[in-house]
């Protein structure tokens, strides 16, 4: 359990630097004025409120998991219901990530979402390399 949640610290700490290291790349690429750049801080910020609440569902979703394993019978519909929670919890948090997206997105001029887009594009393709 132990080396689990070491794991998981890892695993957490690792995306996140990849994150901020991502977000960083954007600001600079794009060469943001200050509107923009408040803009991309408060979607940096709701992107990391949005991740860490679904890895925290989705670390406590798995030491649910956890019991039910070890029970002496499987309640289907509460399998069920388990399975659901990060989706539920993906469908509550978009709403409001993807307002702030567009925020930001609006501020920018045609140049910067075709620098947005290339950077998108290139990141996709290093995803792809990968697997």
């Amino acid at each position: 359990m132990l080396l689990q949640k070491i794991s998981a610290w890892h695993q957490r700490h690792h995306q996140n630097c990849y994150s901020a290291c991502l977000f960083r790349r954007i600001s600079r690429k794009l060469e943001l004025d200050t509107l923009q750049q408040a803009k991309f801080e408060n979607l940096q910020i709701a992107w990391n409120k949005t991740r860490a609440s679904l890895q925290q569902i989705h670390h406590e979703r798995d030491d649910m998991l956890a019991a039910v394993i070890l029970a002496p019978a499987i309640d289907q519909d509460e399998l069920m219901r388990m399975a659901q929670i990060p989706q539920l919890s993906f469908n509550e948090e978009m709403p409001w990530l993807v307002e702030i997206y567009s925020d930001f997105h609006s501020s920018l001029s045609q140049d910067q979402r075709e620098k947005l887009h290339g950077l998108w594009k290139k990141r996709r393709q290093r995803l792809l390399c990968r697997h």
